[in-house]
């Protein structure tokens, strides 16, 4: 693993001529004298403030965009230029520690669930399924640090901040829109763990059948899933119509009642209802945007993509937004190393990279781009195990709606060092999938073993089928054979 790279530091030295920053609450504070330590205190107003008085024109700033216009912020005292304002009243005092993070509240959305700070020792090994794996919404809001640092925990206890330097391109327009914040006690960046790349319930006759999400949802937390993504490959999504993948994330948001974070894949061919996704998302509180390559009229370098994806940012300005990256479906040819760049100059609010594909080389160098500072979450359910040795700690997949409880035990192995019993556990999880592969693949077979579980997604949209009745039986005998049920 590289070494930890240490991040140049912002902090504007005030002029001798002027008196000391007070620290007191209530009292002027100038804007000459704000420094990098005192932003994540300031307030939501303050932090506008501070932004108006550079030259910005932040959106709304809530506890859903905190996180990108701070990072405004910090670049703007990096580059040392001086504020047009001279004054704002600031409160610099320290919150309680009985306080913790409740009284926080705003201060940043995008927070990892992980306690660790910089200042924290190593701590003693614990189980992944309560520490780096998987944190509960409640145990992450008591937990944190009373001052956001973002860390990333993959089980090799490996820490990296999240970026303070993203900036908008000049040839971008700011837009600003009215949107609802998320739900405060999930952030996409702070989710750890499995993701499931959810099916689209439908009916025999082939319509959404949204009565079915609310009893997925609960199938999923019982599980200790910690997301949903939706409208994804596994969901089909390419095939539905804009207002039926609204309608579908609109029924996700209620379903997952604080209980599990929701991206949103809103790719399409047509960059107007990409956007039209994209605002909508926004607008009902997702917590992330995700975009794919287009696949017909392809992106001819990595900055024609980076172009795409800005022009969808910019309908959702205050979303997490994440790149999908899957070429061997969309058989995009441009350099993903090439497209961060590019995208982390140019887009402020892009977070990370759903990243489906096997190549674990490339993988590593996207974890550990920069500084290490994006939210990658790896999409090869077969390739967890070598994932999480690359420094992956977030898992987005289809199988994940199938057997969990296997890839959570994975993960156990795995930090406690069980090596033997890890693999032993990833090779079965390959023999399932190739079981599945040869009854059709993950969208039909898969789905097959969903509503055995008796989660009743039905069939596939066409082109695609689903399995005949004797197919069914044979799959379920087979996997049973296997003992696969224990790990549903």
């Amino acid at each position: 693993m590289p070494p930890k790279r240490s991040r140049a530091s912002m902090a504007t030295v005030p002029d001798a001529s002027e008196p000391s920053a007070k620290k007191v609450k209530g009292e002027s504070v100038g804007l000459s004298e704000l420094t990098k330590e005192m932003v994540p205190k300031l307030s939501h107003a303050e932090v506008r403030e501070a932004l108006t008085s550079y030259g910005e024109n932040p959106g709304p700033i809530n506890d859903g965009t905190r996180s990108l216009y701070e990072k405004m912020l910090l670049k703007r005292l990096q580059e040392g230029g001086k504020p047009a304002a001279a004054a704002m009243t600031t409160d610099h005092t320290a919150p309680s520690p009985a306080k913790g993070r409740a009284s926080q509240a705003g201060r940043s959305s995008f927070v990892s669930t992980s306690v660790l700070t910089k200042a924290s020792p190593t701590p003693a090994k614990t189980s992944v399924l309560t520490s780096t794996w998987r944190s509960t919404p409640a145990a992450a809001a008591a937990a944190a640090p009373s001052q956001p640092i973002h860390t990333s925990t993959a089980a090799s206890q490996s820490r990296r901040a999240w970026p303070t330097t993203a900036t908008q391109s000049s040839s971008l327009p700011r837009a600003r829109l009215s949107t609802k914040p998320a739900q405060s006690a999930i952030t996409a960046q702070g989710t750890r763990g499995l993701v499931a790349a959810t099916y689209t319930p439908l009916s025999q006759t082939g319509c959404v059948n949204e009565s079915v999400i609310d009893g997925y949802a609960r199938h999923l937390v019982r599980n200790n899933v910690s997301g949903v993504f939706v409208n994804g490959t596994t969901g089909e999504g390419v095939k539905f119509s804009v207002d039926e993948r609204k309608d579908l994330v609109e029924k996700w948001m209620t379903a997952a009642s604080g209980q599990l974070a929701v991206f949103v894949h809103v790719g399409a061919e047509s960059i107007k209802d990409a956007q039209e996704m994209a605002t909508h998302a926004s607008e009902v509180g997702a917590h992330a945007i995700a975009v794919i390559a287009p696949t017909m009229f392809k992106a001819k370098s990595a900055d024609h993509m980076v172009d795409y994806c800005a022009a969808v940012a910019l309908a959702a300005p205050n979303v997490p937004m994440y790149f999908y990256h899957i070429p061997p479906l969309t058989q995009s040819k441009f350099s993903i190393e090439d497209f961060l760049d590019s995208a982390v100059k140019r887009i402020p609010s892009f977070v990370g990279v759903k990243y489906s594909d096997a190549d674990l080389a490339l993988f590593g160098a996207c974890r550990f781009h920069g500084d290490g500072d994006l939210h990658l979450m790896y999409g090869k359910d077969e390739q967890l195990l070598a994932a999480l040795a690359m420094g992956a700690h977030t898992f987005v997949g289809s199988t994940y709606n199938l057997y969990p409880k296997l890839y959570h035990e994975i993960a156990r192995a795995y930090e406690n060092g069980q090596m033997d019993e890890a693999r032993q556990l990833q090779l079965f999880s390959w023999d399932v999938i190739k079981v599945l592969l040869r009854y059709g693949g993950v969208i039909p077979a898969g789905r097959s073993v969903l509503e055995h579980l008796g989660v009743l997604v039905g069939p596939p949209r066409v082109p695609d089928r689903a399995l005949d009745a004797v197919s069914v039986k044979n799959l379920i005998q087979e996997l049973n054979s296997m003992d696969f049920f224990k790990w549903a």
